[in-house]
């Protein structure tokens, strides 16, 4: 979950990463301004939209990142499919870039027109980062960092260059060489405050958390205004303050940059910091704000859940695991449910909750004995044998599955399984007294009462004083003395059990054996002391 199946800070950073996807800046020039003497000699005195590409091009940067609506969803899915592990965040990301690329590098030249011109002139810069564009948006990442290598040989001051090989290393997934691009990139314009921000996710990327840090803060100093940008890189610092256990720096942040976007994302990392404190309250008030942008997160709703049952708000943590499982059948909500359903003494729910979340998850060792509990408190005993079969099997040297298996023989009157399994439990776990009383069962069942006699001595050895099972114990062997005869021993027991728990049935069982033993005297007196306690009951 079971145990706590929490968020992890590191999910947060990636969670920030992919929800800040798409192309915005129009300032920084892409190719550079025309250069007459690169300008094919067919095209010379012709301003036609083919010569867009190679000289006119939009002045953008394809790794701006802002936050839009078109991306939530993108967001959604991953979160969901990747709640409890690290993912590659560049399949989202990339298909989300493809439309600010597209417009960045529009042009009515094709990529055979761009060869033709890059054969009549292998230097033209332009056409080179043209055809890098095109290559790019095609997923030919070595031909298109094979262009803007080109390019670089033959523009190595202009930064644009190192940048859109950097991202072409960013999609090939080369962080090393994304990261050497970007310092290039920053060297020879140390201003570039943008660049310091996707270095930072770059460093991010491949968990150098310290260089995203220095990065982000930057970024920071450099533009203090209220921009998405800057909500942005105050929640990316938040989480990396909190994954470095600096709760208060990364609340600080946070809240800052809920000051500037309300966005769910930034209450979901605040939310999980929350959670991480030990706030369930504020946890919940957050994740709640997060749902209302997205209602399809499911894990939320567990984590939601799971912090209401914290404070005992069971109805509504019922209702959230119920949501998470109505939305996406979310596995781990039918384990969380049927928990939940099992401390409310449901158990015939639990144990169909507990059946569906162990088709996806069979070997689950802790779901399947919680459902051979149910199963147990149903009385269901040839389900219960079944159950804690297979977690014998995933835990042959755990003493709880041979007790309760072989309890559930002993229901089934199948006496030598229950006593083999009682054996079994015995050899793993010598002092489980319990287990001796089991057996004893059996054993009385097969009429071996020599047997029961000694398994049940045992366990009043071993029992603790005071336990509840004691009195159980002497009114099982004083039975058992009195199938072989054993009057004046039976006599004892059902004495110890009067002094536990004294009751009109065992003064009576007693009286009789005095009767038999020739004691009428005490056979009158239990007699007596019976009718006394009927009368007060």
């Amino acid at each position: 979950m079971a145990s706590s199946e929490r968020v992890p800070p590191f999910l947060i950073l990636i969670f920030c990463f992919l929800a800040f996807s798409g192309c915005i800046r129009t300032e920084a020039p892409l190719i550079g301004v025309a250069n007459p003497d690169r300008i094919p000699e067919a095209d010379r005195g012709n301003p036609s939209a083919k010569t867009r590409i190679a000289y006119e091009t939009y002045r953008r940067s394809p790794l701006t990142y802002v936050i839009g609506p078109p991306f939530i969803p993108a967001v959604r899915t991953a979160i969901e499919a990747s709640r409890r592990r690290w993912f590659s965040p560049m399949a989202n990301i990339m298909a989300s870039l493809r439309d600010s690329w597209s417009m960045a590098y529009e042009t009515d030249y094709t990529l055979d027109e761009l060869n033709e011109i890059l054969q009549r002139d292998p230097n033209n810069a332009q056409a080179l980062m043209a055809r890098g564009g095109m290559y790019l948006l095609d997923d030919d990442l070595d031909s298109a960092i094979a262009d803007y290598t080109a390019y670089i040989a033959l523009r190595p001051v202009d930064p644009e260059g190192y940048k859109t090989r950097a991202y072409a290393y960013f999609q090939k997934g080369s962080m090393d060489n994304f990261i050497a691009d970007a310092n290039a990139a920053i060297k020879l314009v140390p201003d570039d405050i943008d660049m310091h921000r996707l270095r930072g996710y770059a460093y991010e990327e491949i968990g150098k958390i310290d260089n995203a840090l220095t990065d982000y803060t930057a970024y920071l100093a450099s533009r203090p205004g209220q921009t998405v940008e800057t909500a942005d890189v105050l929640g990316r610092r938040g989480a990396i303050y909190q994954q470095k256990g600096s709760s208060r720096l990364a609340l600080a942040d946070f809240n800052a940059a809920l000051a500037i976007a309300p966005f769910g994302y930034l209450y979901f990392a605040r939310g999980n910091l929350y959670e991480d404190q030990g706030n369930a309250a504020a946890a919940i008030a957050d994740y709640s704000e997060t749902l209302k942008e997205g209602p399809g997160w499911n894990f939320l709703y567990i984590n939601r859940g799971r912090l209401y049952e914290e404070l005992g708000q069971t109805d509504k943590a019922l209702q959230d695991y119920t949501a998470a499982i109505d939305i996406g059948k979310l596995v781990s909500a039918y384990s969380d449910r049927g928990r939940l359903y099992y401390g409310r003494e449901q158990y015939a729910k639990a144990a169909a909750d507990f059946a569906e979340y162990l088709k996806e998850n069979p070997n689950d060792a802790d779901i399947l004995f919680m459902q051979g509990m149910a199963y147990n408190s149903l009385e269901n005993f040839p389900a219960v044998i079944s159950v804690f079969t297979r977690y014998i099997a995933l835990r042959p040297r755990e003493a709880e599955g041979y007790q309760y298996r072989g309890f559930a023989y002993i229901n089934e009157e199948e006496w030598e399984k229950a006593i083999a399994d009682s054996g079994m439990c015995l050899s793993i776990s010598p002092e489980n007294w319990y287990t001796y009383f089991l057996r004893a069962s059996a054993y009385t069942g097969l009429n071996n009462h020599g047997a029961a006699i000694r398994d049940l001595t045992a366990a009043l050895a071993m029992a603790p004083a005071g336990d509840p099972w004691i009195y159980d114990l002497y009114l099982s062997r004083a039975l058992v003395y009195e199938k072989i005869d054993s009057l004046e021993w039976a006599v004892e027991d059902y004495t110890a059990a009067i002094n536990i728990s004294p009751s009109p049935d065992l003064y009576l069982r007693r009286g009789r054996l005095y009767q038999l033993l020739g004691q009428d005297d005490k056979a009158k007196a239990d007699l007596e002391a019976a009718g006394e306690i009927s009368e007060e009951r």
